[in-house]
């Protein structure tokens, strides 16, 4: 709804409510059973009033939203994964066959709140635009997440040899539980605030300079207040696991007391920007500029240092019942009994031991944001009746959020190689947790990535004489990370810097987009969008699978990349062999997705493109199409 109360004023009133359902599968090895219930409900309103005076106009902008998220899963029964397990004389590989049973996705997720923005444009000095504003965002923050409430059975299905198949003794068992301290409901009630000033300068007739800078803030007190409790502490302790005594990082870093962490205030973003007008026509245009923008870490990430302690996840595994990762007999390697398969055994594995087997999550005190820095260059020409771009962007992002495996080796060490020894087998220390409980996990920065983009565009305005329009864009991307496309759990690894930096396989390599309307003899408007996509192709279906190639073509699971001189690894250069074989990567239960992304604006989430297999490799085909008729008049 939109009012003019004088001829300076505008006020528009916008409103929106969204109730949205719908069902997702899994990957291609989980049966339907497996799927979750999504549900999204969104409620938003809009007051906007802008001031225009001779010289300047003023926006005043004041919205609330309330938005809810809750995946539930489809059948709530237990879910059963089985995988298989081949060995070769040189390698062994163990991979999904398939999943059947419930769902393991259970969360009830918002935010809502209220948002006061106001923005000001000045144009009072001769060849100055000047602009400026503040933004200031109250919102509460909320999360119950309760996955894998029913269990999760892994089986080995080779456990009884060659053709057999075994469906009875699972080797794990995954399963959620109230602790019995905290609050499964994790509330943070955030603050955010902006400003920003910018100055559009005419230099002269050619030249326009974009100069600003932007500073922003933000406060979230499920973070900062948290303190770590002190089962945790003790879990840790030089006492109850001496391990960490003598590793490469310092658990006292990720302990927090409720007032050693400090809100980030350090998010200065300078921008600068220009325009050159190449020949006196204005046919040549030359411009580009130099950003950076901070992001957030995302409560999703968060929230988890609070919500793993008050519902865990306890991790079982059972004596004699995995051949590739066999467990030694502890208060969390135990003899198999089918009353594990009801929920009355599954309590009782929950009360049997300290910890009852649940992960022990520790996030960096001093955590860092995420941020960007952009540049861009471009020429632009007009050759009426048709407008030509072409242009080249590069953008590097940095400190992205991770959690790596805090588990380590009696000695404090990683990995184990043996230098007397040509049979022993490098692996992630996941068998060496603190006593009673799963492994530790510890949030920190470091994920990375790069992308360089070039581009092409054409475009065709509408005119009364010529009433039609086309816009067709070309692009070409080259991108590299450090983790595969929105991975956040590096486990297998003992830092982020030890993982290679490879192209990437979740950003399309070349997209082209064409859009296009025209006016029809009977009064119709028709309109149309095309677009078509082609991701990296990889010559591997998984480039950051774990393998290491040595002298004697043994396959040495559990390390990942390149890297081979790297101090974690252990590895000496002079292993290194021109031979390649089969690639095995053991995952852990955190990286199996039972920590699903969160649809909010608060909690985004990256989506990898879909693919199918290749005789090549990865490939991938994206099309989309729009088509629009409207009535003219």
């Amino acid at each position: 709804m939109s009012i003019q109360p004088t001829s300076r004023d505008l006020i528009e009133l916008t409103g929106r409510y969204r109730d949205e359902s719908g069902i997702q599968i899994g990957s291609g090895t989980a049966a339907f059973s497996t799927a979750t219930n999504n549900k999204v409900e969104e409620t938003r309103a809009l007051g906007r009033w802008q001031h225009t005076e001779d010289n300047w106009v003023n926006e005043l902008r004041v919205s609330y939203e309330d938005v809810t998220w809750g995946p539930t899963p489809l059948t709530s029964d237990i879910g059963q994964l089985f995988r298989r397990t081949d060995r070769t004389a040189t390698s062994v590989n163990q991979y999904d066959l398939f999943r059947i049973g419930g769902g393991t996705n259970f969360q009830d997720k918002g935010q809502k709140g209220w948002t006061v923005q106001n923005d000001f444009t000045y144009t009072g000095f001769e060849g100055h635009t000047l602009k400026t504003g503040v933004k200031g965002k109250w919102v509460t923050l909320n999360s119950l997440q309760q996955n894998q409430l029913n269990g999760v059975y892994t089986y080995d299905t080779s456990l009884n040899g060659a053709g057999s198949f075994n469906d009875q003794v699972p080797y794990q068992l995954q399963f959620g539980a109230p602790s019995g301290f905290g609050n499964p409901v994790v509330e943070s009630k955030n603050f955010q605030f902006g400003i920003y000033a910018q100055d559009d300068w005419d230099v002269n007739d050619r030249l326009t300079l974009n100069i600003g800078v932007r500073w922003d803030y933000e406060r979230t007190p499920a973070f900062l207040d948290f303190v770590t409790p002190q089962a945790n502490l003790t879990a840790v302790s030089a006492a109850q696991y001496p391990n960490l005594q003598n590793t490469d990082y310092n658990i006292n870093d990720y302990i927090s007391t409720g007032s050693n962490r400090k809100a980030f205030t350090g998010a200065i973003q300078p921008r600068l920007g220009f325009t050159y007008r190449i020949d006196e026509e204005g046919r040549f245009t030359l411009f580009g500029g130099y950003g950076r923008s901070y992001d957030r870490n995302q409560f999703d990430f968060l929230q988890q240092e609070l919500t793993v302690g008050s519902f865990q996840t306890r991790t079982f595994q059972f004596l004699n019942a995995n051949t590739v990762n066999p467990c030694t007999a502890s208060a969390t390697c135990i003899q198999w009994n089918p009353i594990y398969l009801t929920a009355e055994g599954r309590q009782q594995l929950a009360n049997s031991s300290v910890g009852g087997g649940r992960e022990l999550r520790f996030i960096r005190n001093d955590l860092k944001v995420p941020y960007s820095d952009q540049f861009s260059l471009g020429l632009r020409s007009r050759f009426r009746p048709v407008e030509l771009e072409v242009g080249y962007t590069h953008v590097s992002s940095r400190d992205g959020f991770v959690y790596l495996l805090g588990n380590r080796r009696p000695d404090g060490s990683f990995f184990f190689d043996n230098p007397a020894s040509t049979t022993d087998t490098p692996q992630s220390p996941f068998g060496f947790t603190p006593p009673g409980f799963g492994s530790i996990l510890i949030g920190d920065n470091g994920l990375e990535t790069n992308a360089d983009t070039v581009y092409a565009k054409i475009t065709k305005p509408y005119t009364e004489t010529s009433p039609w329009s086309l816009d067709a864009t070309y692009t070409f991307t080259e991108a590299e990370e450090n983790r595969q496309f929105g991975e956040t759990f590096s486990l297998d690894f003992a830092k982020i810097s030890d993982y290679p930096t490879l192209r990437s396989v979740g950003v399309p390599r070349h997209r082209f987009v064409i859009a296009g309307s025209t006016d029809t003899p009977i009064g119709v408007s028709l309109s149309g969008k095309f677009s078509i996509e082609i991701p990296n192709v990889s010559n591997r279906a998984n480039q950051f699978v774990r393998s290491v190639r040595t002298a004697t073509c043994r396959c040495i699971p559990g390390l990942a990349g390149r890297r081979m001189g790297s101090a974690s690894a252990r590895l000496r250069r002079d292993q290194v062999h021109q031979c390649r074989l089969p690639e095995r990567r053991i995952p852990h239960p955190s990286a199996r997705g039972h920590h699903q992304p969160d649809e909010r604006p608060q909690l985004r989430r990256l989506q990898q493109q879909p693919d199918r297999q290749h005789p090549y490799g990865r490939f991938a085909v994206g099309v989309r199409r729009t088509f629009v008729v409207q009535r003219r008049g």
